[in-house]
């Protein structure tokens, strides 16, 4: 990352690993338990829980229920348990919340954050991006009806070369009274348009197929097991917000989950520019545009630095 002192020269210049894409969101509606009806039943989740060592690496976990202390841990092989306490005949937006507090007080790294509407419909957001298995009940069945809202996907897209050009673009109306002349008198903030431009190295089909086969191509089978990334026509007058994610740059001198430096930009179209195959290294050159994302709050809608993982910045 490059940042420019008014004079325009360079102050500060650093490595950044790119991380682009989306945790898995998961909506969980509850039922009211009926004389112990849920004791010992539990819900499966996955979650994309990535260290430095294994980029692709996830975390089983497993929800069961204790109710009214007549509960036994299942104790699910290679899967976290994370117990849900409740009382015999709890309603449903109670066995809810209690499924809530039983995640966060688990402190699980992967959970960047869950949420209750309507009483009973519980919302479980994944931290980190990448495609997850989707959550189901388990072989002792809740009865909860649960549904991927938004499916995982992306992860690490490896490390920047050249340095990242981060570019806010500032949009003002000038208020001009006839006594001034052409000078104003204030200036008026209308709108503020932000892009992320680097190159990335170490290409990886994967992350080839990521690279093209998103915003401006399509990744798809033509044929039974042969995967191809095409450029085409089909896309033409598409809204390509649509196949916007959340982009991660992350300082290479800061500890794996030190985000206290992060730039994160909540809703970023990429758009690759040119892959050079000719040099020792292949790179593509790439630029993301941020837009407004109305689910977090106005005072960082389009992204922000810092800890973007931090609880409060959902609107």
């Amino acid at each position: 990352m490059r940042f420019t002192a008014p004079n325009g020269e360079a102050i500060k210049s650093q490595p950044m690993n790119i991380h682009y894409g989306r945790g898995q969101r998961t909506k969980i509606v509850t039922v009211a338990d009926a004389t112990s009806s849920l004791n010992d039943t539990y819900l499966d989740l996955e979650f994309a829980s990535p260290t430095e060592s294994n980029k692709d690496a996830r975390r089983a976990v497993y929800i069961w229920f204790n109710v009214g202390g007549a509960g036994t841990d299942p104790n699910l092989s290679g899967k976290t348990g994370v117990e849900v306490t409740i009382a015999v005949d709890d309603t449903a937006a109670t066995v809810a919340a209690a499924i809530k507090t039983a995640l966060e007080a688990a402190d699980l790294a992967e959970l960047r954050e869950c949420w209750i509407e309507n009483s009973n419909e519980l919302f479980v957001w994944g931290k980190f991006f990448g495609k997850c298995t989707d959550a189901v009940d388990g072989a002792s069945a809740t009865g909860f009806t649960i549904t991927v809202e938004v499916a995982g996907r992306g992860g690490f897209m490896g490390g920047t070369q050249d340095g990242v050009e981060f570019n806010p673009e500032v949009e003002t109306e000038d208020i001009l009274i006839d006594q001034g002349g052409s000078s104003p008198v204030a200036s008026i903030f209308k709108g503020l348009k932000v892009t992320a431009s680097t190159s990335i190295v170490e290409l990886t089909p994967e992350r080839i197929e990521q690279l093209y086969g998103t915003t401006i191509g399509e990744a798809f089978e033509p044929e039974a097991g042969k995967k191809f990334v095409g450029f085409g026509t089909n896309k033409i007058g598409t809204n390509i917000t649509k196949y916007a994610d959340e982009l991660i740059l992350h300082p290479v001198a800061k500890d794996w989950d030190d985000y206290s430096e992060n730039l994160h930009l909540w809703k970023a179209t990429l758009i690759p520019s040119g892959t050079n195959y000719g040099s020792e290294t292949t790179k593509a050159q790439v630029t993301w545009t941020a837009y407004i994302d109305s689910e977090k709050v106005k005072k960082a809608n389009i992204g922000g630095f810092g800890d973007g993982f931090a609880k409060g910045l959902r609107a």
